[in-house]
Parts: structure tokens; sequence; C-alpha cells
């Protein structure tokens, strides 16, 4: 087998998908499991998307609800002094940096197809986005692998 590095790397970008909800931006379009499926190539994509907020004193978190089946955005100001903002990505309890009280983004999952493994176009709905208690904050890094014929199993992970 003849394997190497496809020049164009990374295959699929955030700028190639499609935010899911209005007013959030893609900001992470991992490329994370591959496999062939009947006559296409099939990429699993776990895509993380934030809400856009233009008030640079404000924090959002997007955050799944799964009693109304609804997706809830917690706002937050920077000038809270029960949290810390230092990272981007996460909020954070004041002196408790080993944890986390919310995400800034959610991540679902997506499908991108090919028939040639080099040119993918991404699917404009999700695959599987969250739908219990366990996935409020999305969900992580999924793997797939085909074993036999057209029997496919997928592994995600909870956040």
């Amino acid at each position: 087998m003849n394997i190497y590095r496809y020049e164009e790397n990374p295959l699929i970008t955030p700028e190639d998908v499609k935010p899911h909800h209005d007013d959030f931006e893609v900001i992470g379009a991992f490329n994370a499991g591959v496999t062939i499926y009947k006559d296409e190539v099939i990429m699993l994509l776990r895509v993380a998307e934030r809400p856009i907020t233009k008030d640079t004193n404000k924090v959002m978190a997007p955050i799944y609800n799964h009693e109304s089946d609804e997706l809830e955005i917690i706002e937050l100001d920077k000038s809270n002094p029960v949290f810390d903002f230092s990272d981007s990505r996460t909020i954070r309890e004041k002196g408790k940096l080993d944890s986390f009280v919310y995400l800034t983004s959610l991540s679902y999952l997506r499908i991108a197809r090919s028939k040639d493994g080099h040119q993918f176009t991404v699917d404009p709905e999700p695959f599987i986005y969250p739908s219990n208690k366990l996935e409020r904050f999305g969900i992580e890094d999924p793997r797939i692998t085909k074993i036999g014929g057209y029997l496919l199993y997928l592994f995600q992970c909870l956040f």
C-alpha cells in the first residue's frame, strides 16, 4: 500500500462548514474518522461552533438542555468575579482551574462525502447532535471503523 500526505491537508477547515445555528460561527472542523461506504469516502467531522457576540464584555456558553430538547445560551459578563475567562474555550470558577463550568462552544458530528477521497462536500445538517444529559456540552472525538461488508462501528466520547 502506498501512503502519502495529501498536499491540501487539512481536508476540511472551519471555513468549509456552514454553522448549524443562526448567529453562530464554526471554530473547529476536526477530520476525525474516514471509511468507505458503498461508492463514497465518508469522513466524520467533529464540528465546534460558538455563538457570535459583538459585545466584547460578554461571553456566551451554549448548552444543550435535554429536558426541553433545545439549545440554551448562557450569557456572562466578563467582569463577573465568580468566573475565570482566561481560556477562550472554557469558563471556570475562579481558583478551580482543574475543571470548567461551561464551554464556549458546542460540538456535534457531521458527515463529509467524497468520490475521490480528496474533495469533500459537507452535509448541511448534523449527523449526530447532542440529545441527552451527558451530551449537554457536546459530542467529542468520533471514530469510525468498517468491519466486514457494510457494518460500520461508530465510537464517540461524551464530554
